[in-house]
This record gives C-alpha cells, structure tokens and sequence, in this order.
C-alpha cells in the first residue's frame, strides 16, 4: 500500500476556504501568520483570475481559427487588441 503524503488534519486544512484560513489565522493572534496567510490567500485569488483570463483567450482563439472570431463576438474590429489576452479581458469587462 502506498504511503499517504498528508494526513487527514493536512488535507482538511487544505480544503478551507480563503476566508475561513485569514479568520484562523486572525484567531492564533500571530500577526506575522495572519499576514502570510492574507498573502498566500490574496495571490491564489490573482493567480485564478489570471488562469481565467488565459482560458477565455484560449477559447477565443479557438473561436477565431475555427469559426471567425469576428462572427462570433459581434464583429468585433480585432486588430485593435494587442493579443488574445486582451482580446478576452475586453470580451469579460462587456458580460
């Protein structure tokens, strides 16, 4: 049998939410902790967002290569977008 890489303590640990590990940490009165944790918190949640930008500008690409982009996003003019990037973080700021 293979041997287990977290215990169960660990593992729930890392199934909380954000929010619930920042008042946690609030909770030990460790302001340093409490900071790092903020930290640790707040760049998983840029982090995710830059992931989704990444996707929809996947997506968009796809859209483009295989159905014309310009058909599918309203005929947008995209030759003022600097690159897919851009193309989708426009595309998410008009939902």
């Amino acid at each position: 049998m293979a041997q287990r890489l977290f215990t169960q303590s660990e593992l729930n640990a890392l199934c909380l939410p954000g929010e619930a590990r920042f008042h946690a940490a609030l909770g030990r009165g460790d302001k340093m902790h409490a900071k790092a944790v903020y930290e640790d918190v707040e760049k998983a949640f840029r982090e995710f967002h830059d992931i989704y930008i990444k996707w929809v500008a996947t997506i968009l690409e796809f859209l483009e290569s295989t159905y014309n982009v310009a058909a599918t996003l309203g005929r947008w003019d995209t030759t003022a977008f600097h690159s897919s990037e851009h193309v989708a973080r426009h595309a998410i700021d008009r939902l």
